[in-house]
C-alpha cells in the first residue's frame, strides 16, 4: 500500500473541501456542461445498474463530494458515504442538507483499503476519480475490498479520468505552466481502458459478468455555453474517444 499516496490524497482534498466549507456556496450545477454530465451517468446508473438491485444499498468510497450519490438518492435506500478526510465528509454533509436529502445517508471515516464494513452488505459499490492515483497494485486491492463489501451477485463499478480528453490534456498542459492557476494534472497516473478492464479480469476471486465500458461528459470544455454543449452532441460519435470520463461497471459473481 502506497501511503505517502493516501497520505497525499488526504492532504489534497482536505484542503479543497475546508475551502470549500468556507465559502458556503452552493449551486446544484456550475454550469449546463456538469448538468449534462450527471445526466448521462444518473440515466446509465438507474437503467442498467439499479433497475437489476434487490434492496439498493449502496456505498461510495473516496469519492470527493459523492454528488453523483446524492443524486441518485431518490432511486436508492441507503447510501453510505466513506472517506479519509473529515473536511471531505463535511461537505458531503452540507452539500446533503443543500439538497434536502439528510435521511438514509451514512458518512464513514475510513480507508479504502480496510474499510470497517462486514463482508457481503452492499448491492452496488462504486467510485469517482480515485484508482487513478495509485499504482497497480494498489487499485487491485481496493477492488478486492469493494468485491468483499459487495454481496454475490451484484454490481461494482470504477470512474476513472480519459487521458485523451480534451479537458485533461489542457490539465496536462496547465501542469507544465505553473503560474496557470486552472486545474492541473498532480499525481494522476495513465491508465488505458484496456489496463483497467485485464486488472478487473485478473482478480481469481470472482467471475465478472456484464461488464460494460463507457465513457461520459461532453468532450467540448467545461466552460462551453449551454448552445453549444447542445450542438456538440450531435458531433458526439466522431469526438467519442475525447469523452472526459471512463466508467466501467460489473456484477461480480464470488467463487464458493
Amino acid at each position: 500500500m502506497d501511503l505517502k499516496a493516501i497520505q497525499h490524497e488526504e492532504e489534497v482534498w482536505s484542503k479543497l473541501f475546508q475551502n470549500e466549507l468556507q465559502k458556503q456556496e452552493f449551486k446544484k450545477f456550475s454550469a449546463f456542461w456538469w448538468e449534462d454530465y450527471y445526466n448521462e451517468i444518473i440515466n446509465f446508473v438507474t437503467s442498467n445498474i439499479l433497475v437489476n438491485l434487490e434492496n439498493k444499498n449502496i456505498l461510495e468510497a473516496w469519492s470527493g463530494s459523492w454528488k453523483s450519490s446524492l443524486l441518485i438518492w431518490n432511486y436508492v435506500d441507503k447510501i453510505t458515504l466513506l472517506d479519509i478526510s473529515e473536511s471531505a465528509l463535511k461537505y458531503a454533509k452540507f452539500l446533503s442538507q443543500k439538497l434536502n436529502i439528510e435521511k438514509n445517508i451514512i458518512y464513514v471515516k475510513g480507508n479504502i483499503f480496510n474499510m470497517d464494513f462486514e463482508d457481503n452488505i452492499f448491492d452496488f459499490t462504486w467510485n469517482i476519480w480515485t484508482i487513478e492515483h495509485y499504482n497497480i497494485e494498489d487499485i487491485k486491492n481496493i477492488l478486492n475490498e469493494m468485491i468483499r463489501v459487495t454481496k454475490n451477485n451484484w454490481y461494482i463499478a470504477l470512474w476513472f479520468p480519459n487521458f485523451y480528453s480534451w479537458p485533461i490534456i489542457k490539465a496536462w498542459l496547465n501542469n507544465k505552466l505553473p503560474f496557470l492557476k486552472w486545474y492541473k494534472l498532480d499525481t494522476e497516473i495513465f491508465y488505458t481502458e484496456k489496463e483497467i478492464i485485464n486488472l478487473i479480469n485478473s482478480i481469481e476471486s470472482v467471475k465478472i459478468q456484464d461488464l460494460k465500458v463507457n465513457k461520459f461528459w461532453n468532450f467540448m470544455p467545461m466552460w462551453t455555453p449551454k448552445i453549444l454543449v447542445k450542438l456538440a452532441k450531435k458531433l458526439e460519435k466522431i469526438f467519442y474517444k475525447n469523452k472526459f470520463l471512463n466508467f466501467v461497471s460489473f456484477k461480480i459473481i464470488k467463487n464458493g
